[in-house]
């Protein structure tokens, strides 16, 4: 563990900047978390060295708060008393038996922490600020909604034990399976499917016997005034006014289906 400012500093790599802090006469750790962002500016130009110095504040704050709290619990525990047959060291926290003579069905003692608590909101939130701000570096929010999720559900039961943590922990993995039934997914088609393509294959069939059956086409009346008018426009082009007069006396000879203006003087 660091004792110094340039210990710390040369820890994280920064040593360089040693000379910045020693002429500000800042020469204790205490000091470090108390420096505002101006004063971080101002010692630590560049952005990616105050980045660093300030994951290891984190790291500094978080690991001084959880050294306090063990060592003020650990301290009344009388040592001499305790026998060695006595203590069990799991994950690193001894656990005392309370009463020596009781034995249960497993043949294990009833077990007692001698911690009666550890700071839960101390440890969610340090680790909460680190991965949050990690997270925004790498722009990923997943990690940073569930940590938000799991520190209010511990802070609303007041969460204080370690089982605690793990029982607000399986009700949390459940929520987060209903959070992503939000998101839609694609459905798979059975009977839908089926369906369709029957609906489409008789559309098809049906337009295919609507196209096979006859057509019947209609020709209009034709006089032998409008046949006089038909001649006349085969033979002559002038004067204009007759022309039109011609042109539009024979369009019932035009409207008949399939014919062009080619076919027209062709008759």
């Amino acid at each position: 563990m660091c004792n110094s400012v340039e210990s710390f500093l040369k820890e994280l790599k920064l040593d360089h900047l040693y000379p910045a802090f020693a002429d500000n006469k800042i020469d204790d750790l205490t000091l470090l978390p108390l420096l505002s962002e101006d004063e971080v500016k101002e010692l630590i130009p560049l952005l990616g060295e105050r980045k660093k110095f300030q994951l290891g504040i984190l790291s500094f704050k978080c690991n001084t708060k959880n050294s306090d709290i063990i060592l003020d619990v650990l301290d009344p525990v009388p040592i001499e008393s305790i026998k060695v047959a006595e203590v069990r060291i799991i994950q690193g926290v001894p656990y005392l038996m309370t009463q020596p003579g009781d034995m249960g069905s497993s043949n294990y003692f009833e077990q007692r922490s001698p911690i009666p608590f550890f700071n839960l909101g101390v440890y969610i939130r340090e680790i909460n600020t680190m991965r949050r701000r990690a997270s925004e570096r790498c722009g990923d929010t997943r990690g940073v909604v569930k940590d938000i999720i799991r520190a209010r559900r511990c802070n609303d039961a007041r969460v204080t034990r370690c089982e605690d943590v793990r029982a607000n922990l399986t009700t949390i993995a459940s929520l987060k399976q209903r959070m992503t039934k939000l998101y839609n997914k694609p459905e798979i088609a059975r009977g839908k499917l089926i369906d369709k393509h029957r609906n489409k294959l008789s559309f098809i069939r049906k337009s295919l016997l609507m196209s096979k059956t006859p057509t019947v086409k209609r020709e209009p009346d034709i006089s032998k005034e409008i046949k006089d008018s038909q001649l006349w426009l085969k033979h002559n082009n002038e004067p204009h006014d007759n022309v039109m007069y011609h042109w539009k006396f024979s369009y019932s000879i035009r409207q008949i289906a399939n014919s062009s203006i080619c076919e027209f003087f062709e008759h």
